[in-house]
């Protein structure tokens, strides 16, 4: 992703940005900034984590599941939960 980046300017970026401004982009530079714009809202990986919440001795320690048990409509009392998103 820091390659794609490294591409535009400072100034250039400024320059699409304004919205006062009609910007020509070329083809790429759209190419690049859709990309960009996938890579982000895509994460490459995503991880469910979840912790009891108690003051149990395993309340330090985060455990991984699948989306699945994430999601799982079940009691959350108790249980605290965390999404990381692995970007490339």
């Amino acid at each position: 992703m820091k390659k794609l980046i490294e591409m535009f300017t400072r100034e250039r970026l400024m320059q699409m940005a304004d919205e006062n401004t009609i910007c020509k982009l070329s083809l790429e530079e759209r190419v690049v900034l859709a990309r960009l714009a996938l890579m982000v809202n895509e994460p490459s990986g995503v991880i469910y984590q979840i912790r009891q919440n108690n003051g149990s001795p395993e309340w330090e320690q985060w455990s991984e599941v699948s989306a699945e048990e994430f999601y799982a409509d079940v009691e959350s009392k108790g249980w605290e939960f965390r999404t990381l998103y692995v970007l490339s």
